[in-house]
C-alpha cells in the first residue's frame, strides 16, 4: 500500500510539476535610406524609415520635412557665414 501511495504522489507530483513552455517569435527585415547633415543623422533617418515600413507608418513627409530643415539651416549658415565675410573687409 505505501509503495502505491508513492507511486501515485510521484505521478501528481510529475503531472503538477511539468511545464511546457510554448514560445514564437517572427523575423521582418526592411531596409530605409536617410540623409542627413551626419552620419549619424542620416542613420537615424534611414531606421526610421525602416522601421514605419514595418509598422505599415508612412514617415515619408517627416523624412521630407526633416530634409527641407536640414537644407534651410545649411543656407542660413552659409547666409551667416558670407555675411561675417563681408563685415571683415
Amino acid at each position: 500500500m505505501k509503495i502505491l501511495c508513492i507511486f501515485i504522489l510521484t505521478l501528481l507530483l510529475h503531472f503538477t510539476l511539468s511545464a511546457k513552455v510554448i514560445t514564437s517569435s517572427t523575423t521582418k527585415s526592411s531596409s530605409g535610406e536617410g540623409v542627413g547633415v551626419t552620419r549619424e543623422e542620416a542613420i537615424n533617418n534611414a531606421i526610421i524609415e525602416a522601421v514605419g515600413k514595418l509598422n505599415g507608418v508612412n514617415i515619408d513627409s517627416v523624412i521630407r520635412l526633416n530634409n527641407l530643415l536640414l537644407a534651410l539651416i545649411q543656407m542660413i549658415k552659409k547666409l551667416i557665414l558670407k555675411i561675417s565675410m563681408k563685415s571683415k573687409s
